[in-house]
């Protein structure tokens, strides 16, 4: 999600275990229980760079879920690297 506009930003790539969905959504492909689970995302190509911002929904089982969990993206690397050229 565009942090100033929350507007969803980006796609999914479809992982292993996953459905991507159209509105910049990703899901579950089947009902098996999932102790861990690595998505792929891709950034628009017509945004500069910027913040984003996950916004997930976790389903424990039916009738329990967990919604609007947040998470950040950490600052890229080549932000914070310091110079050892000295």
């Amino acid at each position: 999600m565009d942090p100033d506009t929350h507007e969803r930003i980006g796609e999914w790539y479809k992982v292993k275990g996953t459905h991507t969905l159209p509105c910049s959504a990703i899901s579950h492909a089947d009902a098996l229980p999932k102790k861990r689970v690595i998505l792929l995302w891709k950034p628009p190509k017509d945004r500069a760079k910027g913040e984003v911002i996950f916004v997930a929904t976790v389903l424990e089982h039916f009738g329990e879920y967990y919604s609007g969990l947040v998470a950040g993206i950490p600052p890229s690397h080549d932000e914070h690297e310091e110079s050892y050229d000295d």
